[in-house]
C-alpha cells in the first residue's frame, strides 16, 4: 500500500522480522516507508500506522529536527493515542 503524506508517497510494508518494534518510519531523501508488524491485530496495526504517519509528518515538515528523540516520541504517542481514541483511522484504498 502507498499513502500520500504532505505530497510524499510513503510505502507501507509488513514487517515480521523485528519483534522488538511494532512499527517504524524510515525517511530518506528519495524514499519514505513505514514498516508495521504483520503479526498484530488489525486494530493494533491501524494504531501503529497512525503513530508512524505522525512521525512522517514531523520528519517531512522538519519539526523533528527541533525535538530530541524522546520528546518526539512523547508528542507522537500523545497525539496518536488521542486521535485513535476518538476514532481516527486511515481509510484503506478500495480494491477493484
Amino acid at each position: 500500500m502507498i499513502i500520500n503524506v504532505l505530497g510524499h508517497d510513503i510505502s507501507v510494508i509488513p514487517d515480521v522480522d523485528d519483534k522488538n518494534n511494532y512499527g517504524e518510519f524510515h525517511g530518506g531523501i528519495c524514499e519514505h516507508r513505514i514498516c508495521v508488524r504483520s503479526d498484530m491485530t488489525k486494530k493494533e496495526q491501524d494504531y501503529v500506522l497512525l503513530h508512524e504517519i505522525i512521525h512522517a509528518i514531523l520528519h517531512i515538515t522538519g519539526v523533528n529536527c527541533m525535538l530530541t528523540d524522546e520528546v518526539e516520541e512523547t508528542v507522537v504517542k500523545a497525539v496518536s493515542q488521542e486521535l485513535f481514541s476518538i476514532g481516527y483511522r486511515l481509510r484503506r484504498p478500495r480494491t477493484v
